[in-house]
């Protein structure tokens, strides 16, 4: 037949069965997102639709024995998809490869035995339209919405940090040397502790942490964020059949949950206003007879906690907060395996014991000792210069001639704790301390209290901060301290094995101290004082335990009277008498449990205040009145005559939202049934107006009016529905087109009866009204149609875009392996196409 048809821009074959979701059409890119079962878990693929390629596959889920993919949405700069799946997971994956960039905590407190209520039901990611408003005086100073003397600003100021490199890209030399694509190793497991996991956080910034990012140095003017300013302020809502809302700003920062109603669940969500503080959702309840009622008036959610400043503030400080600890946690394990070593590599802290241990076991077996009397033949040799056999022996056999590199080892290791205490542990607690002490002052202002943060849970946590930087400093104190004897008592040894060994011609030259040499003698060749940073319980001590005197709390007037009367009087001038050094042996410095407890305590404190957003939420509650009335007679064991029903938020005219709402009569598949429905001002939940209309499709050419059944619809824009329609006369190929559903002919209904009624009934009543002849169809002839290559399919599935400049739309077969893409927008003039859909 001869026609202007659509454009095919793409016929592909899918290796294995797969299936498209509505939202699968990238916003803004020619690209969709197929959805294929491997096992127990789902893969998702991306796919290009004008050359059917395959760009990427990944598996979602592969810490799960099971994953099923419910939902997605995109990103509002487009360059990343959230998939959410079962059990309830959002993991956000970047277009360019498919790399999981987050996987963003979903709270359920659910049943052991999952059911459906209890299931996600469905993800949108809302973008924050940004308002410009022109200053008359710029910011020349270039703050990005920092506040002037707030803990990021200083931050912002502050030498950065030394960055750390990324574990989850260390290679062993299998992955190094294998061929491409010939690895087969399994993907690396989240190393993440459960208290950084958890931690409410934004996309990971390390320079608003004043840590240096891995990879190139920032130039000046370059844009260094990676986070998308049209991602910014955006916010992505996860639902689920349990009535409870999880929202995430900027897609990554969770607000806490919104509980709508027991087993309400969420079918579609709008955002009147530019920004997503105020939402519009439609919500579901199941009724006892397995049937679903949605109520044609909205459920109004106002999260006013988004609108205002200090939402993005906390969402900063916890962000920079968090990667300042993670810093510090690593950091801390870095130096203990630097001293105790690791599983890959070996401390420096176990030469001295090792050589001991050798010592030992000559004394032993070959000298018949009994008990080792190691130390006493070492301090033996260090005074008096005379060893005993069993030592002499030793010093002279060669046997322990690795102090070359036990000397390189401990001066390396020593320094390195030295260094990352000075440089990189100590500093980044004080700038964590700092974030502390901001937050502490925000919980004695009223405007914060709806954060909930305690003063007392900040300052003893702000005393940890304290502690840390403390022993990170002492702990640098003590390296050097230890170096000093060590390179004493490695010079002795060396002194003494050139006196054991009789190869050596000229006499050694003594050139170690002897006290320093004996010092690490008894406190550092087999109990080290450094073993005290990585063991035992938190520090709990005090300044004054330090030596500190406390802290004066007389009135300033006294103080200055007694400081007039020493001024005064000399004489009266205490002098502070030399007295004995503090023991502080006894205290306890341990830095890895210390920063442990650290983390635990701020992530408490900003898990908390980060769930503000949503105990702001106001919640409107006519939709709680469907509950009794799903239990009205009428809706017992009834069958509704219409199938699944779409919408549209179709456009915003004179603080006016208008929505559409479409679906299929089962009885008649040649009919379409549609509702208008206009609601008031922003923001309002009942509608102001409500229209109705029925709506016929045939093919043009045929003078008799040829008509169709249809398979399948979607909204497109806002004036067209895509149908897939397989006409009653020409055979059973199906075909694609585009119908107008603006220029019905609606009919007005009593807005009394139906405004606090249910879509079904609304529809079932537009069916009864066409059938009883109360209302007339809309003929509509398809025009431009092409026909689909797997036409003869039963049933199809599709997703579509109708952007401008990106109007697609994807048609999957019901074996879901015959994949064909379609250009709505480009023309095709004089062609002819055949039965079966190829352009001659």
């Amino acid at each position: 037949m001869s026609t202007t048809a659509f454009n095919t821009l793409a016929n592909f074959q899918t290796p294995t069965p797969c299936r498209i979701l509505p939202s699968s059409c990238c916003l803004d890119k020619d690209l969709v997102v197929l959805i294929s079962r491997l096992g127990s878990l789902d893969r998702i693929s991306l796919w290009n639709t004008t050359q059917g390629t395959k760009i990427w596959e990944v598996e979602v889920g592969e810490d799960m024995d099971s994953a099923y993919v419910v939902d997605l949405a995109w990103s509002p700069d487009g360059q990343s998809v959230a998939v959410l799946y079962d059990p309830p997971t959002v993991t956000i994956h970047s277009i360019q490869d498919g790399k999981k960039m987050l996987s963003l905590p979903v709270e359920n407190n659910y049943l052991p035995h999952m059911r459906k209520q209890d299931r996600a039901s469905g993800i949108w990611w809302l973008e924050n339209e940004k308002i410009t408003i022109r200053e008359t005086i710029p910011d020349i100073f270039k703050r990005n919405g920092l506040i002037t003397g707030s803990s990021l600003s200083i931050l912002k100021n502050l030498p950065l940090l030394d960055t750390l490199p990324d574990e989850n890209d260390k290679l062993s030399a299998t992955d190094i040397f294998a061929f491409q694509g010939s690895q087969t190793r399994a993907p690396r497991q989240n190393q993440l502790p459960d208290t950084i996991r958890d931690w409410p956080t934004l996309v990971s910034d390390p320079l608003l942490a004043s840590i240096f990012p891995s990879g190139h140095r920032p130039q000046a003017g370059e844009n260094t964020s990676d986070e998308s300013d049209a991602n910014k302020d955006s916010l992505l809502v996860v639902a689920n059949y349990n009535g409870c809302l999880s929202l995430y700003q900027d897609g990554a920062f969770p607000l806490g949950r919104i509980h709508i109603g027991d087993r309400f669940y969420m079918r579609s969500l709008f955002a009147p206003s530019p920004s997503p503080s105020i939402l519009l959702a439609y919500v579901t309840r199941p009724s006892n007879d397995s049937s679903e009622l949605t109520p044609i008036h909205a459920v109004h959610i106002d999260i006013p906690l988004i609108r205002r400043r200090f939402c993005r503030e906390l969402s900063q400080l916890a962000s920079a907060a968090r990667d300042l600890t993670w810093y510090a946690m690593r950091v801390v394990r870095e130096m203990r395996s630097i001293w105790f070593g690791s599983e890959t590599n070996n401390g420096a802290r176990e030469w001295g014991p090792r050589w001991m241990r050798s010592l030992e076991t000559k004394q032993k077996e070959q000298y018949g000792q009994e008990e080792s009397t190691a130390i006493l033949d070492l301090t033996c040799l260090l005074v008096t210069g005379r060893a005993s056999d069993a030592l002499a022996d030793f010093l002279g056999s060669g046997e322990q001639m690795t102090e070359r590199k036990w000397e390189a080892s401990m001066t390396e290791s020593l320094g390195k704790l030295r260094d990352y205490t000075e440089k990189r542990l100590a500093p980044a607690l004080q700038r964590l301390h700092l974030i502390l002490e901001e937050v502490q002052g925000w919980s004695l202002l009223p405007q914060y209290r709806i954060f909930e943060l305690s003063f007392d849970d900040i300052s003893s946590t702000l005393d940890s901060a304290t502690r840390g930087v403390t022993c990170a400093s002492w702990l640098s104190v003590i390296a050097r301290k230890e170096f000093t004897r060590f390179r004493e008592f490695i010079s002795w040894l060396r002194f003494e094995i050139a006196n054991a060994n009789p190869s050596n011609d000229a006499h050694a030259i003594p050139r170690h101290d002897i006290l320093e040499a004996n010092a690490y003698l008894m406190s550092g060749l087999v109990v080290s004082s450094i073993d005290k940073w990585f063991i035992g319980p938190v520090p709990q001590f005090t300044p004054r335990d330090l030596g500190i005197p406390t802290e004066d709390t007389r009135p300033i007037n006294l103080v200055l009277e007694q400081i007039r009367n020493v001024a005064g009087d000399p004489g009266r001038l205490d002098w502070q008498a030399n007295g004995m050094r503090k023991d502080l042996s006894h205290l306890d410095r341990n830095l890895d449990a210390l920063v442990q407890e650290l983390a635990i305590r701020c992530q408490r404190i900003f898990a908390r205040a980060a769930a503000a957003a949503s105990r702001s939420a106001v919640v409107s509650d006519e939709h709680l009145s469907i509950e009794c009335d799903i239990h009205q007679p009428e809706h017992q064991g009834r069958t509704h005559a219409t199938r699944k029903i779409r919408e549209r938020i179709s456009s915003i005219q004179d603080d006016e939202v208008i929505q559409y709402l479409a679906t299929l009569c089962s009885e008649d598949k040649t009919l379409l049934l549609l509702a208008r429905i206009h609601f008031g001002a922003e923001g309002s939940i009942l509608p102001t107006h409500i229209y109705v209309g029925a709506l016929q499709c045939h093919l043009s050419e045929d003078e008799e009016h040829d008509m169709v059944d249809l398979l399948d619809f979607d909204f497109f824009d806002d004036e067209h529905l895509v149908v897939i329609y397989r006409s009653q006369s020409a055979g059973s190929s199906a075909s694609i087109a585009t119908v107008n559903y603006v220029d019905v002919g609606y009919q007005e209904l009593e807005l009394a009866k139906y405004v606090k009624g249910f879509r079904e009934d609304l529809m079932d009543y537009t069916w009864g009204l066409w059938r009883s002849g109360e209302l007339g169809s809309s003929l509509y002839a398809i025009e431009r149609r092409r026909i689909i290559r797997n036409g003869n399919s039963p049933s199809f599935s599709m997703a579509v875009n109708g952007r401008v400049g990106r109007r697609v739309a994807c048609v999957l077969d019901s074996s879901g392996t015959a994949m064909e893409s379609f250009d709505l927008e480009g023309e095709v003039e004089d062609m002819e196409v055949a039965d079966d859909g190829r352009i001659s």
